[in-house]
C-alpha cells in the first residue's frame, strides 16, 4: 500500500488509484507550479508532472516516500528544466546580440550595435541570477505585481522581496554599468 496524504492506494497505481492521486494532488501541484512558473507556465508543468508520473508510475517506490513528495519531486525536477532552459535562452540572446558588432553601417549601425551590447549586458545578467530574483523582475517588470502581490507569488515575506529586488535590479545595472565602462575603454584605445 502507499499513503496519499492519509489514504492508502495500491501500488500498482492502475487508472482508479491515479485519479485519486490527481484528484488529491492536482490543486497544490498546480498552486506550487504557478507560483514558481506564473499562470500559463505553472500549468503546462504541472499537467506535465502527472503526465511523467503516469508515464513512469513504475519507477514510483512507496519505500522512498509518499506518492504527494514523489509528483511534487517531478514536479520541481520540470522547474528546474524550465529555470535551465530559460537561462540557455537568455545567454543565446546575449550570444547572438554580441555578433552583431560587426555592422559596419555608421551611426544607426552604431546605434543598433550598442544596443545589441547594453540588450546582451542585460541578457547575461538575467541569466545569472538565482531564479527567485530573476522571476521576481520579471513579474514585477511584465506583470506590474505590488511588493505584496510578489511576495504572495513567490512565498516569501514582502520585505525579502523588497531586498531580493533591490539586489537583482543593482546586480542588473551593475552589469550594465561594467559593459559601457569596457565599451567606453576601448572606444579611447
Amino acid at each position: 500500500m502507499v499513503v496519499i496524504g492519509e489514504r492508502p492506494t495500491p501500488v500498482s497505481w492502475d487508472v482508479a488509484a491515479f485519479e485519486a492521486s490527481y484528484t488529491e494532488l492536482f490543486e497544490p501541484v498546480l498552486r506550487y507550479t504557478t507560483r514558481r512558473l506564473g499562470r500559463t507556465a505553472g500549468e503546462d508543468v504541472c499537467a506535465q508532472a502527472f503526465t511523467e508520473a503516469w508515464k513512469h508510475r513504475d519507477r514510483f517506490d512507496p519505500t522512498r516516500g509518499s506518492v504527494r513528495a514523489w509528483v511534487f519531486g517531478i514536479a520541481t525536477n520540470l522547474i528546474r528544466e524550465h529555470y535551465r532552459s530559460e537561462q540557455r535562452r537568455l545567454r543565446a540572446w546575449a550570444a547572438l546580440s554580441a555578433r552583431s558588432d560587426s555592422v559596419d553601417v555608421a551611426e544607426v549601425a552604431a546605434d543598433r550595435v550598442d544596443a545589441a551590447r547594453r540588450y546582451a549586458a542585460v541578457a547575461e545578467a538575467l541569466a545569472d541570477l538565482r531564479d527567485v530574483d530573476r522571476e521576481l523582475l520579471w513579474l514585477r517588470a511584465t506583470a506590474g505585481l505590488t511588493y505584496a502581490e510578489l511576495a504572495q507569488v513567490c512565498g516569501i515575506e514582502v520585505g525579502t522581496v523588497r531586498s531580493r529586488l533591490s539586489r537583482a535590479k543593482r546586480r542588473v545595472q551593475d552589469r550594465i554599468n561594467e559593459t559601457a565602462a569596457t565599451e567606453a575603454h576601448l572606444e579611447h584605445k
